[in-house]
């Protein structure tokens, strides 16, 4: 993939190639991510689900964009993605693991379930659906 932006005897050729290779890495959690952020959505548990994208797409990124060089030089920019991405992952299993992500129909918000559910649940004892 680098070799259509570069030429091989490029110096920045290397460097490249060195970045996607450990920027790649962050594909092996994003996907976990996202799926994590999509199942706390889909149990109305919203909130959680917005905190979790903003950290790790902004919070968790810009302090490892800031920490990491620090500590590990150019390599440091290169695995502040991954590492992001890793954080945002052990803080949605560490929620999970706690116990205080719950679904809104299983006794979260206040033990209701979604007025849509609610009216549906009403309508079905009715006899109208």
């Amino acid at each position: 993939l680098v070799g259509v932006f570069t030429r091989p005897d490029s110096p920045v050729y290397a460097l490249a190639v060195t970045g996607n290779r450990l920027c790649s890495i962050a594909l092996l959690f994003l996907g976990l991510n996202v799926f994590a952020s999509s199942m706390f959505t889909a149990l109305s548990n919203g909130v959680f689900s917005a905190v979790l994208a903003f950290s790790r797409s902004f919070l968790f990124t810009v302090a490892c964009v800031q920490l990491l060089p620090l500590l590990l030089g150019v390599t440091g920019v290169w695995l502040a993605t991954p590492a992001a991405e890793l954080l945002g992952l052990l803080m949605s299993v560490g929620d999970v693991g706690a116990g205080r992500v719950q679904s809104a129909h299983v006794g979260g918000a206040a033990g209701k379930a979604p007025k849509a559910l609610r009216l549906l649940s009403r309508s079905r004892r009715a006899g109208r659906v």
